[in-house]
């Protein structure tokens, strides 16, 4: 063994247990993380303060509102739920196997890149309960109660069995379920934004991958 490579690997034993910390972290978490916030949000009426050291999580029946301000919660370790100003959500259930919550007031986009199989991600608006199954992007509005599916399918539970719906396509969730086209491409300044983090997050999974691969590639060589 070449005792000056041993900070390289040192290194690398760091950035890997780093890496599985962090997710560790994150899959050991309930529902409900609170990742991001833009200005004022509140929960059950007291100012959101995060800590890096220290992870703040929505408890069954706890209320999270913002004013004019922005949030983002991790719902599941695929899962990501941002809330734009005004809104309130409820947490129902916080349990990453069955997260139930409710959209109160405003609006919510909801990510979901990934969802364990035998997960179940539910979310009530308007007078009905939505479940998410699948991969893709989905705007809940509390009024009048709708929901757009810019991505993915949903389905929704409705006194005739259960209703689907697909990209391109808007639910109305208060009374009789209806469905109507929409064109996925229209955007506005809180999906916009969404669609930041989104890429945001997807750059730096990115960074990481190759910063792995690159400290990988180095140990093997010096081996």
């Amino acid at each position: 063994m070449r005792w000056h490579t041993f900070p390289k690997k040192l290194g690398l034993l760091v950035l890997l247990y780093g890496s599985v910390a962090q997710s560790q972290r994150l899959v050991s978490a309930r529902a409900g993380t609170v990742n991001y916030v833009r200005g004022a949000a509140f929960i059950d009426g007291e100012r959101v303060v995060l800590n890096r050291n220290k992870l703040l999580v929505l408890k069954n029946g706890q209320t999270l509102q913002t004013q004019t301000g922005r949030v983002e919660l991790l719902l599941g370790e695929g899962v990501f739920l941002r809330m734009g100003d005004a809104g309130s959500l409820r947490m129902d259930e916080n349990h990453m196997e069955d997260t139930r919550l409710s959209i109160e007031n405003g609006f919510a986009l909801i990510e979901v890149v990934e969802i364990a199989k035998d997960a179940r991600l539910r979310i009530s608006c308007g007078d009905r309960m939505v479940e998410l199954r699948a991969p893709g992007q989905y705007r809940f509005d509390a009024d009048p109660g709708g929901l757009r599916v810019y991505s993915g399918v949903i389905s929704i539970e409705g006194d005739d069995g259960i209703l689907k719906a697909k990209a391109g396509q808007a639910v109305n969730l208060t009374g009789e379920p209806a469905i109507n086209k929409f064109d996925p491409k229209e955007t506005d300044a809180f999906k916009a934004w969404a669609d930041q983090r989104s890429d945001q997050r997807i750059r730096r999974q990115r960074r990481q991958q190759e910063e792995r691969a690159m400290q990988k590639a180095k140990l093997k060589a010096q081996q």
